[in-house]
Parts: structure tokens; C-alpha cells; sequence
């Protein structure tokens, strides 16, 4: 009678041996999003479609655009958003730079294998200048993540953000709601809607969640009287090296004239009392 039961408790062995291995592989291959925060050097949040996301604000800024002082929820928020892949995890992100910190930050990030996918700016006559850099990376979350937070000491942006009030915003947030067909959502002051794209964007045949880049962003700020100031990102990829990877040797070289201002027609634009 023993040796009917052998194989079988034999068989049990390999199968729990197996299934224990598999998860101790699945583990590994899935990052622990608090010690991504701790090399982030601040936490993330989970998003709806499976990422962890930064925000980091350019508080630090004082930016104005067409005499109207530009708060950073408008259009000054910085960001970084991962997400695990069969390999550890994938990272994309838009930073918010000044033209003095554009080098030493692709310097850093290059340096720790992240890629610059595009630079541009967002908006336009702005005082002082402002870039925008956005970057991709795959590999270890923690390695990428420790990347970017060095990158991040090259430049005054705040280390925590501070708690935000959600001020009365003075405009009908309702009726814009219904105009767009979406609800947006107050962001200190700021009133902001993300909207998804209807198709899936796919790299290497995986699909990009909307959370790392790929959903337009539409932000109204008051200004007084029942107007508001808005600006709206269509999210993409692009660059002004023509298709070029870019390195800090060649910036600002490979981008437009005049200095570091290429601007896509149409597609990153300030509206005023819109």
C-alpha cells in the first residue's frame, strides 16, 4: 500500500516546490513600491490602472505668462509614474526644469541609463523660460527610481510637497463639467480633468496606462470674475533632436532657433478667459 502512496506524495513535493519558486520569481520580478518610495526620497500613490505615481510640484517657481502669475498646478507639475513588468518595472515621467538645470538633470538621468524622449515647453512668452523633459526607463524600480532622485538634487524642486487647501475656485466647475463630458476635480485651487485616450497606445506590444503620459490634461486656474486661465497638454511623445536620442553634449544644439524654444503648432498652447 506504501509504495502507491510514494509517488503521489513525491508528486505533491514537486508541485508545491514548483508553485513556491514560481511565486518567489513573480516576487522578485514585481517591485515593493515603499522601497521605491525610500530611494524616490518621497511616497507615491497607486493609480486606478496599476501605477505607482510621483508628483512633485514646481512650488519653488514663480512663473508668469501673459501678466498672469502661473500656479503649479497649472502647468508646472512635475511627475514620475512606474510600473511592474515581467522584467521589474518601467518608468516614465515629465519633468519640469529651468533652462540652467536642463543639462545637469540629462546628465544624471542619462548617466543612470534613462532616456530623454522629448523637450519642449508647454507654454508660451512665459518669464522665466521653462522646460519640460520627458523620460523613459525600464529595469530595476529601485535603481531607476534612485536615477531620477539623484537627478532631482541637480534642481530646487521641493522635497515634500506641502498640504494644499482646496480654495473656493469662483467659476462654474458644473457647467464645464458638462461641456467637456467629463468631471474634473479641484487641485488646490486648480480645477483639472485628465482625460483618457478611447485607443490604447502600445511600446513593444504592451500597452501604456493612461497614468504615465498618455491622457490629455486640461487645467483652468481663476483669475477673477468668473474667468480662468487653462491650459491643455496633449499628451505624446516627441522631440526637438528629430527622432535623435538626446545627451547633454547635444543640447541645446540639436534644438530649434531661437534657443531651446521648439514649439509643436496647435498642440501645447495658454488660453486666457477661455
Amino acid at each position: 500500500m506504501r509504495s502507491h502512496y510514494f509517488p503521489i506524495f513525491a508528486l505533491l513535493l514537486a508541485t508545491s516546490a514548483w508553485s513556491q519558486g514560481s511565486l518567489a520569481s513573480k516576487t522578485k520580478a514585481s517591485p515593493d513600491w515603499k522601497t521605491v518610495d525610500d530611494a524616490m526620497g518621497r511616497a507615491g500613490q497607486d493609480q486606478p490602472d496599476g501605477t505607482h505615481k510621483y508628483s512633485m510640484p514646481r512650488r519653488d517657481l514663480k512663473v508668469t505668462a501673459g501678466g498672469v502669475d502661473v500656479k503649479a498646478g497649472l502647468a508646472l507639475g512635475s511627475w514620475t509614474a512606474f510600473e511592474h513588468t515581467a522584467t521589474g518595472a518601467m518608468v516614465m515621467g515629465d519633468l519640469v526644469l529651468t533652462e540652467d538645470e536642463v543639462a545637469p538633470v540629462m546628465g544624471a538621468l542619462t548617466g543612470g541609463g534613462i532616456e530623454i524622449t522629448a523637450l519642449h515647453n508647454h507654454l508660451l512668452h512665459e518669464s522665466p523660460r521653462v522646460m519640460y523633459m520627458h523620460i523613459h526607463g525600464q529595469g530595476d524600480a529601485i535603481a531607476l527610481a534612485k536615477t531620477i532622485h539623484d537627478a532631482l538634487q541637480k534642481t530646487q524642486t521641493p522635497a515634500v510637497a506641502a498640504a494644499q487647501t482646496q480654495p473656493d475656485l469662483g467659476i462654474d466647475t458644473k457647467q464645464i463639467d458638462q461641456i467637456l463630458g467629463y468631471t474634473g476635480r479641484n487641485n488646490g485651487g486648480i480645477y483639472q480633468f485628465a482625460v483618457p485616450r478611447a485607443d490604447a497606445v502600445r511600446e513593444g506590444g504592451m500597452k501604456i496606462p493612461n497614468s504615465m503620459g498618455v491622457a490629455t490634461a486640461i487645467n483652468f486656474q481663476p483669475t477673477s470674475g468668473g474667468k480662468a486661465i487653462c491650459s491643455r497638454n496633449s499628451q505624446g511623445f516627441s522631440s526637438c533632436t528629430s527622432g535623435r536620442m538626446m545627451t547633454p553634449q547635444s543640447w541645446p544644439g540639436d534644438c530649434a532657433q531661437p534657443w531651446i524654444r521648439p514649439t509643436l503648432p496647435n498642440r501645447n498652447e495658454l488660453l486666457r478667459d477661455r
